[in-house]
């Protein structure tokens, strides 16, 4: 026995020393709200994953009358630990999640005794650096946030991703694959390739982009809308930074390809274009402005073999309207993830006052117009066709108070005045306005 520990000790003099560093993180948060018409929360009636082709008359939906007002609550929490060397060569990722647990679920540990099954896993991703080369040059594989294009691709997918910088450009290769029906069949596979070019000038970082994508199709879950195999491409530009107190962030985004029909055996042509800038004037510490627009392209004859509507891949769309998208103090509570309905697209202009009345404070409001790129047709109640594309102007409020490092408290107010467009979640044709607000208290470390 002696002699196994001088050889150990003897071992461990030998060998170089391994530092290793292992860190706890975490984002807590506890969600209270309340709807006047609690039919359209988390009512997904669009969702970035869905295929939308040539929607000619929208199946009129009962969001308004179903549901009353309520008042509801949520909790999310989310974990990580990151492993790493000293030189940070390596890093491992291992993130949990658990939620959005709905006070009273019955299914996710929301009802009696907490049973119910609300575990997730939200990353499990290796990080390291080439060892073959002197400059930044790091692999990320496993499951991780794709990164790609907040309106393309931003959520959570298994692939490999390489990046890094030569001199002032940094660049992003990567291939990812978010779904596969089987580990052998190439049959109902989903795979993805991309590539990213940036270059930093005067505070502003500028952004090419190009990403294929090949989806071919089983009638899987995934496609809701039907069984399709798509080919599709991404081409485009992003500028996003801050120069002295103008602040700019800006995409101008293509969708080509081809989508295949394997129920009606038809073939479609995919051209699209997506708009958005975002401008930000500070005038002092405390007081700014944000003007603010988007334009998607939705498809206007549903009888053509052309698919002019935007489509994004996987995003969670958190801006401007707390009314259709997730807003900075409810989670999971949106009624759209995308910015587009249906096929019609999305034409939205945003102007905001900014204000930042301590270092602890800051708020938004601002007024938005939301129309449909094209016009959403649908049979009223009394069988006749209607169609218009005006959704509604909303007003939003969002505060934010930084009560210490790490712990904040948020609050979000947003009323629409419902537009004629509405009246196709309405059941008598006559939609309301909306009223929504929600507060959060989010701990993050």
């Amino acid at each position: 026995m002696r002699k196994w520990l001088s050889l150990l000790v003897v071992l461990a003099f030998a060998l170089p020393a391994y530092a290793f560093n292992v860190k706890i993180h975490g984002d807590f948060r506890q969600s209270f709200g309340y709807d006047s018409e609690a039919g359209f929360r988390a009512a997904y009636v669009t969702h970035s994953k869905g295929i939308y082709v040539n929607k000619d008359v929208i199946e009129k939906k009962d969001l308004y009358d179903a549901h009353d007002d309520d008042f509801n609550a949520n909790a999310k929490y989310r974990m990580w630990f990151v492993a790493s060397d000293d030189a940070k060569k390596m890093i491992g990722v291992w993130a949990m999640e658990v939620g959005s647990i709905w006070y009273g679920d019955p299914n996710k540990g929301g009802k009696y005794s907490g049973d119910g099954n609300n575990y997730e896993t939200r990353w499990l991703y290796l990080d390291f650096q080439n060892p073959f080369v002197s400059f930044k040059n790091r692999f990320r594989a496993g499951l991780q946030g794709v990164g790609f294009n907040y309106w393309v691709w931003s959520e959570t997918a298994m692939g490999v991703k390489m990046y890094g910088d030569v001199g002032p450009v940094g660049y992003e290769l990567a291939w990812f694959r978010p779904y596969s029906e089987s580990k052998r069949d190439q049959e109902g596979r989903h795979d993805a390739f991309f590539a990213k070019l940036s270059y930093k000038i005067s505070g502003v970082k500028l952004t090419a982009f190009g990403l294929y994508l090949r989806a071919d199709s089983v009638g899987s879950s995934i496609n809701k809308s039907g069984n399709y195999d798509d080919e599709r491409y991404y081409v485009g530009l992003e500028a996003k930074g801050k120069v002295g107190p103008l602040g700019v962030w800006a995409n101008a985004i293509y969708l080509g390809g081809e989508l295949y029909d394997k129920v009606a055996d038809k073939d479609y042509d995919r051209s699209a274009y997506f708009l958005h800038a975002d401008v930000t004037y500070d005038f002092t510490d405390m007081f700014g402005v944000r003007v603010a627009g988007i334009y998607a392209s939705g498809d206007d004859d549903a009888n053509d073999d052309n698919l002019d509507n935007w489509d994004a891949i996987d995003i969670d769309n958190g801006k401007y309207s707390t009314i259709f998208w997730e807003g900075v103090a409810l989670d999971d509570g949106e009624f759209s993830d995308a910015p587009y309905f249906y096929d019609k697209g999305l034409m939205m202009g945003y102007i905001a006052a900014l204000f930042r009345p301590t270092k602890q404070v800051k708020g938004e409001l601002g007024v938005s117009y939301i129309a449909t790129a094209e016009d959403l047709e649908w049979i009223d109640h009394t069988g006749k066709k209607q169609s218009d594309d005006y959704l509604g102007t909303s007003i939003d409020l969002r505060l934010q108070y930084e009560w210490m490092k790490g712990v904040y408290f948020q609050f979000t107010a947003g009323y629409l005045i419902a537009g004629d467009a509405m009246d196709l979640y309405d059941p008598k044709d006559d939609a309301d306005d909306i009223f929504r607000t929600a507060m959060r208290v989010k701990f993050k470390f």
